[in-house]
């Protein structure tokens, strides 16, 4: 049974389809832009407002805290592994990644340092 996933006022029927919807976001994006579409940024904001209770259950650190200047696309690197994601910066200048498909799912990967 397909799982409907809401986020802000948005409502997907299924969670492939948020997930599609988030992608399609990133991609319309280089490594080293800022997410300058209105919409999107809204988006991310309601994605992230949904995710940091499920961080903050768990104990891990918040993405946005409500403290969210804009977003970006950078490249993440690692031994061996290169990805494109999100990233958001705070007001306060720090700034931190995330998995838009964690942040979906609901599910935390594990503990992160933000920097």
């Amino acid at each position: 049974m397909a799982k409907s996933v809401t986020v802000g006022s948005l409502t997907f029927k299924t969670q492939s389809s948020a997930l599609e919807h988030f992608k399609k976001i990133l991609h319309a994006y280089s490594d080293g832009d800022r997410i300058s579409d209105v919409s999107h940024h809204t988006d991310l904001v309601s994605l992230i407002d949904r995710y940091d209770p499920v961080l903050e259950a768990v104990g891990e650190p918040l993405k946005g805290n409500g403290l969210i200047d804009h977003f970006e696309r950078r490249l993440n690197t690692g031994t061996g592994w290169s990805s494109s994601g999100f990233w958001v910066v705070r007001n306060d200048g720090s700034e931190t990644d995330f998995s838009y498909i964690d942040a979906v799912k609901g599910k935390p990967k594990g503990i992160s340092k933000p920097s």
